[in-house]
């Protein structure tokens, strides 16, 4: 596997590990919408790949950015 692919799937990993939530329906909430929104990054990551549109170091980098934007508080 090349190192691009590597980091690639580190990114994805990183993007939907999110601790799970408190007790609280307002904690379980944050994290629903948390998940769904990085589950589109990821989705939309892979389809711009398989469209041929990004390479996998770009694709990493960008799905790197929106992680970083949305941090689990």
């Amino acid at each position: 596997m090349s190192a691009e692919v590597q980091v690639l799937l580190r990114a994805v990993r990183e993007a939907l590990t999110i601790p799970l939530p408190a007790l609280t329906s307002r904690d379980e909430a944050s994290y629903g919408r948390l998940l769904q929104a990085r589950v589109s990054d990821v989705r939309a990551t892979i389809d711009a790949l398989l469209a041929g549109g990004v390479t996998p170091e770009v694709a990493a980098n960008v799905l790197h950015g929106w992680t970083t934007k949305s941090p689990v508080n």
